[in-house]
């Protein structure tokens, strides 16, 4: 989740152009666990604006490549060292997400990333491992 604060808003004199829209200089993550950056245009727009969107929710992740009016030109993964087993954050190529059960805990859920490089990082908040998932799905593929 990503947090915003006042001191961080950006008023600038003919912006934002849409009711609800903020500019923000920062935003804070108080949680070690992995999201997602995108750079998408809209098909509908002429000629294509491309814009970036950041997203740590799979959900939302997941609406943007349904929707049939947005072009997902990049996808990526951003992840804490705890996921990619490494010894930093590392925010690499997305090709897919798939969703699983925790065996311990059937009604909990644990995410499979998949990435053009060939590795594959759980994240389980019980720390499961990807043999160990249940009736894993795939949600999401990029191409």
């Amino acid at each position: 989740m990503f947090e915003t604060f006042r001191d961080g808003e950006v008023v600038l004199p003919g912006f934002p152009s849409r009711e609800n829209e903020r500019l923000w200089n920062y935003c804070e993550m108080g949680s070690q666990e992995p999201w997602f950056y995108l750079v998408y245009s809209k098909r509908s727009k002429a000629p294509a604006t491309v814009r970036s969107f950041i997203t740590a929710d799979a959900a939302v992740l997941m609406s943007h490549f349904l929707d049939s009016d947005t072009w997902v030109r990049e996808a990526y993964l951003v992840s804490p060292s705890h996921v990619n087993q490494g010894r930093q954050w590392r925010m690499e190529a997305l090709k897919g997400v798939c969703v699983g059960h925790e065996p311990e805990s059937m009604h909990q859920i644990a995410y499979l990333y998949e990435l053009h490089n060939g590795s594959r990082y759980v994240f389980s908040e019980l720390a499961t491992v990807e043999a160990d998932l249940v009736d894993v799905r795939r949600l999401i593929e990029f191409q």
